[in-house]
């Protein structure tokens, strides 16, 4: 059972407002790499909201939808979800969300899934559709922050590698709160 203090969600919601190119640099570094920062990224979460509705996949809420602007000139929609738990059909929502959004925008749709949960076997990243000949593969990116090395040399100035180590010590220390104060004392 999850204590009142436990609100995983949000800082990475807040945190993806502020600071979108230290998660992408640290999670996507590629796609980083040809992304024109000089042109402010456009959240577009009112407009993912509307993609949700009506869904049968389970599309109830859906976390960022960013526009950013490569450096070729193109512009790129960034879906972004942070799953905090296993669901059944995951990775079909991730493929309904970013059919609806390439629909929607008639452009390129990357779509990135943090999964924050505590299972080891569970890593959706794909799903595939097979009927009478009509075939479908659809992959996207998928994050697993258990195999993430929060400490890792060079990333102590990027937000999201500290928010990754406060996640993790919010899931060791879930019914301690002595040792959870002395981690978050020690990450401020």
């Amino acid at each position: 059972m999850e204590t009142p203090n436990d609100d995983y969600d949000n800082p990475w919601k807040a945190g993806l407002d502020r600071y979108i190119r230290d998660f992408i640099m640290l999670f996507c570094p590629g796609l980083a790499a040809e992304i024109d920062w000089s042109v402010e990224p456009e959240f577009r979460d009112q407009e993912l909201r509307q993609v949700a509705r009506g869904a049968t996949t389970g599309l109830r809420r859906l976390d960022k939808l960013v526009r950013v602007q490569l450096r070729d000139g193109r512009e790129l929609f960034i879906h972004i979800e942070i799953q905090l738990s296993r669901q059944r059909g995951f990775a079909e929502r991730m493929f309904t969300c970013w059919g609806r959004l390439s629909d929607l925008y008639a452009c390129q749709v990357v779509s990135i899934a943090v999964l924050a949960d505590r299972s080891r076997s569970w890593r959706p990243n794909a799903v595939s559709f097979d009927a009478w000949g009509t075939r479908v593969r659809f992959e996207f990116n998928a994050v697993k922050l258990l195999d993430f090395v929060p400490a890792e040399p060079g990333m102590a100035a990027n937000f999201f590698a500290l928010l990754a180590e406060a996640h993790f010590a919010t899931m060791r220390t879930k019914r301690n709160s002595a040792a959870r104060l002395v981690v978050k004392t020690l990450l401020t």
